[in-house]
């Protein structure tokens, strides 16, 4: 960690601000071509970029979604569901298994092949300006599969229902050993340690569904026990993560057609239950930096 990023926790730790969240809007963006590189250092947390989508956008991928066949879908329990498959399932289906890891990544190059005019809006396109326009001069792909054949998914429709709708405390590095086929063959071109998060808003619950970012980074808190909601750190605490008063946290709620970028590997964070009548619905997945720190991928 360099010195500026400590001199930037420590001063934010004094500070009535949990973390360094911007709220921008999509024109904005501009202003921070170092955003990327900001959120890899540590000195801003997130952004939460308003208006990335308009409204005939969200539209039309809410349409597409929704016409898709049931079977499609991935039901992981009875409050989420996700379409594609998601990298979760393959791992833990793959049985190390580099040839069923190619034949997901052959099924995720022709739906996003096709993705555009199925679902009625080119989305890849529009995250790749974004994130370039993020990053300055990095140039933005999609990481290409077994032997450099097919893609992984860039994204993933993420559909949660209320009163059983949430995702449970974790971290991007947490995932790298919970699902380690899927990140070793990540790892080959691409620096999958404090991966970042994002994902657009389609379609928000009536309440909950908040991202809530917690106090805890992975630096210093690695175990997360049965239960999901009490994290251990290095020295042998435990951290209660149902206590607001021990565990300091803040929720941002983003509105249809918003994306948040943000440092999704490093903090720990939850998607809050989702209460109302109708589902939250999201399009989202990661970033990770190349190899050589030229350039950006994102996947799912």
């Amino acid at each position: 960690m360099n010195l500026l990023t400590n001199l930037f926790r420590n001063r934010k730790k004094s500070s009535k601000e949990l973390y360094n969240f911007k709220t921008i809007s999509h024109n904005e963006i501009a202003d921070y071509p170092h955003g990327i590189e900001a959120l890899k250092d540590g000195s801003i947390d997130g952004f939460l970029i308003k208006n990335v989508l308009n409204n005939e956008e969200v539209t039309a991928l809410l349409k597409g979604y929704k016409a898709l066949k049931p079977e499609r879908i991935n039901k992981i329990n009875s409050g989420l569901s996700l379409f594609p498959e998601p990298f979760s399932l393959v791992d833990q289906l793959s049985e190390n298994s580099r040839e069923n890891l190619s034949t997901y990544f052959h099924k995720a190059e022709k739906l996003w092949l096709e993705f555009p005019e199925t679902f009625g809006f080119d989305f890849v396109t529009r995250i790749k300006e974004t994130l370039m326009t993020l990053s300055g001069s990095k140039y933005i792909e999609i990481p290409k599969g077994v032997d450099k054949k097919g893609i992984y998914n860039p994204a993933t429709f993420k559909e949660m229902s209320p009163d059983v709708g949430e995702l449970k405390a974790h971290c991007g590095n947490y995932f790298q050993k919970e699902f380690s086929t899927f990140y070793d063959h990540l790892e080959e071109t691409s620096n999958i340690k404090d991966q970042l998060s994002y994902f657009v808003m389609l379609d928000p619950s009536e309440s909950g569904g908040e991202l809530t970012l917690y106090d805890l980074r992975w630096d210093d808190v690695k175990i997360r026990l049965s239960g999901d909601t009490i994290l251990v750190d290095e020295s042998g605490k435990e951290h209660d993560l149902l206590n607001p008063k021990k565990v300091k946290r803040i929720s941002i709620a983003p509105e249809a057609g918003d994306m948040i970028v943000f440092s999704g590997g490093q903090i720990w964070h939850k998607v809050e239950y989702i209460k109302g009548n109708k589902n939250r619905i999201t399009l989202g997945g990661f970033l990770s930096f190349t190899k050589d720190d030229k350039g950006l991928y994102f996947w799912s």
